[in-house]
């Protein structure tokens, strides 16, 4: 989802994914942080505290102007953070009007069989065939998914 909206916002210039070895956190689990820099329209500040919302959007002029742009439902980024605190980590943005913006996803190296967050989750039954989940509103991303 991060790397689908820089690609989006950034009419020129660059995406970059960044993975580093984070902090540790406050239990002692060593953390992953996934960043995802552009150089694209940037979000205004008012726009910053409500962006991990369901249901968000934030209109940039590159989105405007993009005839590839497909109508978004607003969910990517607060699934995202749901997912990221399911995991026991969480998400974080940086954004600049005219200099662009960094989301970060910082989740646990590992997830303990123990871990209390893991409680809730189904059980899922084996299966001969793998699952794949796609999670992307976007869908040419779809229909390319499906042709491979």
């Amino acid at each position: 989802n991060y790397l689908s909206n820089a690609f989006k916002n950034t009419e020129s210039g660059t995406v970059t994914l960044k993975i580093t070895k984070d902090a540790e956190s406050k239990d002692g689990r060593e953390m992953v942080r996934f960043a995802v820099q552009d150089t694209g329209t940037g979000i205004p500040e008012e726009a910053l505290a409500g962006l991990f919302d369901e249901y968000t959007q934030v209109q940039t002029s590159t989105m405007a102007k993009s005839a590839q742009v497909q109508a978004s439902t607003g969910l990517g980024l607060s699934v995202t953070k749901k997912l990221a605190i399911m995991m026991g980590g969480d998400v974080e943005v940086e954004s600049e009007v005219g200099t662009g913006s960094t989301f970060s996803l910082v989740i646990p190296r590992r997830i303990d069989d123990d871990d209390e967050s893991l409680e809730d989750l189904p059980e899922i039954e084996d299966s001969a065939k793998p699952y794949v989940v796609l999670i992307d509103d976007d869908p040419n991303v779809h229909e390319m998914v499906k042709r491979t």
